[in-house]
């Protein structure tokens, strides 16, 4: 490989990694192409400065030397290979960490949030935000029914054409359809389907896949009464008065049957918890990685107010599921109803099933410790004093309950004359 082209390669490795002094931290990054080693310091001294591969966007090295993380660097860059690249390489770093440790390798913007998990995959795509992607690559290359796209809209389009629709890792003579892929993941897992068919032919609801006889086909039954079981419990933490429905042994028995039901379908080990040892020792992690990947490329540009896609197809509103809706306007794909609901679930929903398959279910003080956080709240003080916010657990599943009672329309929050 050409030097100037590694050296452009390692500044979007780099531009992957959270923002850190490089002197201060001692980690080698692996050169995929070149098969090379390289340490901090040649990193600091050889790579540093602008990246010309890069128009209209920040270099990954700022003025005081230290790494940018914003994603959406990748969008500009003229050469797709070297994204490509840097999603194997940083698949590669997940298959040596942790996916969810403070490895200051994990991309910022994934790392804070740990939602490298199928349902936010999942629920991303139930948006219909691959097939309206597609369905505007196609317009875009056949014919200028959508006008003539800028420049930055271009290289942005041929990059997500080559890494999701020309590359994409999870095809093969074995598996042709990407999506079929990713719909076959999702109904092991989940047992659910996506709530669309085939783009080509609206009419028809269906999508032809491989449904696996194998699959948790009661997820989201169990699931459900585990939310429904948190809200007695959160409702009743302080009741001291009247009949109260909190049962922390049911809801114990909840996360068990849940963290059996989805490591289940990823590994065959008892020791559950050992297999985060390396990533790639679950049977669904290439499909979720990708697929987690491919959906995150597509949020950021739809949550990006500046995309130049946006800008082009006039499709600005406030909030990025909105603008979804108005994408899908443009090319005669209806995006789904609820689409920021979809949106706005899938980080604290990847977040909790990741705790939940996390958890050394075999270590009850571990389990119940869970539990008794999830479920704490403390007497309000008095007026004028605020109260007080709940911790992040809580408060995500609180808006779990919240969104998936607008999403679904199925009731959580019963009173205990309805249980």
């Amino acid at each position: 490989m050409d030097d100037s082209i590694r050296a452009e390669l390692m500044g979007i490795y780099k531009n992957l990694i959270p923002k850190y002094p490089i002197n201060n931290i001692n980690v080698q990054y692996f050169d995929l192409s070149g098969g090379n080693i390289y340490n901090q310091t040649q990193l600091s001294t050889s790579y540093a400065g602008t990246n010309p591969l890069i128009d209209g966007f920040q270099s990954p090295i700022n003025s005081s030397g230290n790494i940018q993380t914003d994603f959406r660097n990748q969008f500009m860059l003229k050469d797709p290979k070297l994204i490509e690249d840097t999603l194997r390489y940083y698949y590669y770093l997940l298959t040596q960490h942790d996916p969810l440790s403070s490895s200051p390798m994990i991309p910022a913007r994934l790392s804070a949030h740990k939602h490298i998990h199928l349902i936010y995959a999942y629920l991303l795509e139930n948006t219909r935000i691959s097939q309206i992607f597609e369905k505007i690559l196609y317009n875009y290359l056949h014919n200028e029914n959508l006008g003539i796209a800028s420049y930055k809209t271009k290289i942005l389009l041929r990059n997500t054409e080559y890494l999701f629709f020309d590359r994409n890792p999870l095809t093969s003579k074995v598996r042709e359809d990407a999506e079929a892929v990713r719909r076959n993941a999702y109904y092991r897992l989940f047992g659910m389907d996506l709530s669309f068919g085939n783009s080509n032919n609206p009419l028809n609801t269906s999508y032809n896949y491989h449904k696996s006889e194998i699959s948790n086909n009661g997820f989201i039954s169990l699931f459900e009464k585990l939310l429904k079981e948190f809200w007695q419990g959160y409702i009743n933490a302080l009741n001291t008065t009247t009949t109260n429905t909190r049962d922390d042994y049911v809801i114990e028995q909840l996360i068990r049957d849940l963290h059996y039901m989805l490591m289940g379908r990823r590994t065959h080990e008892t020791a559950t918890q050992n297999m985060w040892k390396y990533y790639d020792a679950s049977t669904l992690s290439w499909e979720e990685f990708h697929s987690v990947m491919m959906m995150f490329w597509f949020f950021e540009i739809i949550d990006d107010v500046n995309s130049p896609l946006i800008e082009d197809l006039n499709a600005h509103a406030v909030r990025s599921g909105y603008r979804l809706i108005n994408l899908g306007k443009k090319v005669n794909l209806s995006a789904h109803t609820k689409s920021q609901e979809l949106i706005d679930l899938s980080i604290p929903m990847a977040r909790l099933l990741r705790t939940i398959e996390r958890l050394d279910i075999n270590n009850t003080r571990q389990v119940q410790a869970y539990i008794t956080n999830i479920l704490a709240r403390s007497v309000p003080p008095p007026p004028p004093t605020p109260l007080p916010a709940p911790n992040m657990a809580q408060s995500e599943l609180l808006t779990i309950v919240n969104l998936w009672e607008r999403t679904t329309g199925h009731r959580i929050k019963e009173t205990v004359g309805q249980r």
